[in-house]
């Protein structure tokens, strides 16, 4: 859908701001909310340097208007992976936004426990925020800001949950081991 259609363009005409408002002014519009995430994680993807990060907290926000719709779920939850490197930026906003942010990640990993894909994400998402972003090292005063409201959100739920839940899965194991030592 996106094909020929330059990042820059987009982004400077204000094609991204506008969808961010639509999802604000139609809160309860599934069309809108799924759309929006579909594209914000296309562009993420192609060029996530280009957009802002903030972005990641109006998905999720999409994601937790529809925690029984499972495919607006895991748009919200692709959306924060694309800028899984780049939310220790956001440490700089009001740590209420934080915690909300983290408390519906929290939520969406609720909606989405059943799905190995969406667990996955969720995942990865909790050891970028809780370390340096690639999960090797702390992170510094940003990974341990996060740490401390992941904490306050019940975020190691989460690695429990996949531990619980997906036994079989191998990789699902590794990565909830992974979350559970960064958290």
């Amino acid at each position: 859908r996106l094909a020929g259609i330059a990042l820059h363009g987009l982004v400077r005409e204000g094609a991204v701001r506008a969808m961010v408002l639509a999802q604000q002014h139609y809160p309860s519009s599934r069309s809108v909310a799924l759309h929006t995430c579909e594209v914000l994680v296309r562009l993420a993807r192609a060029d996530a340097e280009v957009l802002s990060p903030e972005l990641a907290l109006q998905a999720v926000r999409a994601g937790v208007a529809f925690p029984r719709d499972e495919e607006v779920v895991v748009a919200a939850l692709e959306v924060v992976h694309a800028f899984s490197s780049r939310l220790h930026e956001l440490t700089g906003l009001k740590e209420e936004r934080l915690l909300t942010f983290a408390t519906d990640l929290v939520k969406l990993g609720e909606a989405g426990h059943e799905d190995p894909y969406a667990v996955s994400l969720l995942l990865v998402v909790l050891v970028a925020m809780a370390s340096d972003g690639t999960g090797l090292h702390s992170g510094g005063l940003q990974g341990a800001q996060w740490r401390a409201i992941l904490g306050h959100a019940a975020a190691a739920t989460v690695p429990m949950r996949a531990l619980y839940e997906h036994a079989d899965r191998h990789e699902l194991i590794c990565a909830a081991a992974i979350a559970l030592k960064c958290l």
